[in-house]
């Protein structure tokens, strides 16, 4: 496992290219995920995948959690995450004419969600490890504490908790840690248990059903109408059910094309380089998110997926490059590209 696994970082490269492709939708476009198919497909796996990544490429055995490591481990990872968020969300900000201080003490960190509730995973999960290290507790104690939490997690969700969306809990996007934290959680289990998730994943009969009841579901979530007396039904369907389905759909066709990827034709390294930009391209493509509103009647009244898609992905593939020529900019400078990506340095 010490070696790179070629499908994992193009996973990770094509979920940053369907992130920037939902972003011009919703914050270019004006389409709402729900109203569109393309939006309501992607939604079901986008986060989910890059929760379950980060889980992934974040397991270490329990032996490694020594209190050096610990406390080096997350002081990084508040260096990593918390500093280039922070200082992106003000420039932002600033930019768009809004006062950053009273945007964040009002909503957090924003649309650079994901960082926070990051750190927040990471300062549970090394902790959680950290915690059965000092006690003498061996790996299956770390599932058990992590299969308690993710419990947790759901019971605080589908009791309404996830809605209560103000104040301390707004700023730190509680709800969204709530929500994506059984992701993460997942990596780990994957990276830990990676010989038989493999070998269960290759199975036909695996791929056949992930496949058929995403559809299945997919269908009965978009022609059911939905009302008060079976939110419970949609919410189980919605949030959980076709989440995990597009996850598995998803992971299984990149899993299934490691052969090629872990080759060094054009589209895999391509697809490998993004997967290693990722925090580049997240935090700065914002920037560049055009405001095209006015094509929002043409895809409603056309209702063409075809057209949809070709128009989001140029712009979305305009944008990467953009944003990964201002990353190579500012990754000349060593201490900008070691404090604002993480880079190691020179």
């Amino acid at each position: 496992m010490k070696k790179r696994i070629g499908f994992i970082d193009a996973m990770r490269g094509m979920t940053m290219f369907l992130v920037v492709v939902a972003h011009v939708m919703t914050f270019g476009l004006g389409i709402n995920a729900e109203k569109s198919v393309l939006g309501s497909i992607l939604i079901t796996f986008r986060m989910p995948v890059f929760f379950l990544i980060s889980g992934f490429v974040a397991y270490k055995p329990l032996e490694k959690y020594t209190s050096s490591f610990y406390l080096t481990t997350l002081w990084k990872k508040i260096l990593i995450l918390l500093l280039p968020t922070a200082v992106f969300f003000f420039l932002l900000y600033f930019l768009r004419g809004h006062n950053p201080i009273t945007e964040f003490l009002s909503g957090g960190f924003v649309e650079y969600w994901f960082m926070m509730v990051l750190l927040e995973i990471f300062l549970i999960y090394l902790t959680v490890n950290f915690l059965c290290k000092t006690l003498h507790l061996n790996e299956k104690y770390v599932d058990i504490v992590l299969i308690i939490l993710v419990c947790t997690a759901w019971y605080l969700y589908f009791n309404k908790y996830f809605y209560i969306n103000t104040g301390i809990r707004r700023i730190f996007s509680v709800g969204k840690l709530i929500n994506y934290f059984q992701f993460f959680v997942l990596g780990t289990f994957f990276r830990k248990y990676w010989t038989q998730v493999y070998d269960f994943l290759k199975k036909d009969s695996v791929k056949t059903l992930a496949i058929v009841l995403f559809a299945a579901v997919m269908i009965i979530i978009r022609t059911v109408k939905w009302t008060n007396a079976n939110i419970l039904w949609y919410k189980i369907l919605h949030d959980e059910a076709v989440r995990y389905l597009g996850l598995a759909v998803f992971f299984i066709l990149f899993m299934n094309a490691e052969a090629y990827f872990d080759t060094d034709k054009r589209f895999s390294r391509l697809l490998k380089f993004i997967g290693e930009r990722t925090m580049d391209i997240y935090l700065i493509h914002y920037f560049f998110l055009p405001d095209i509103k006015f094509l929002h009647d043409i895809f409603a009244a056309n209702g063409n997926i075809a057209l949809e898609i070709a128009v989001v992905t140029l712009m979305s593939s305009l944008i990467i490059a953009v944003s990964l020529g201002v990353s190579y900019i500012l990754r000349q400078s060593n201490f900008m590209g070691h404090y604002l990506f993480g880079a190691k340095r020179n």
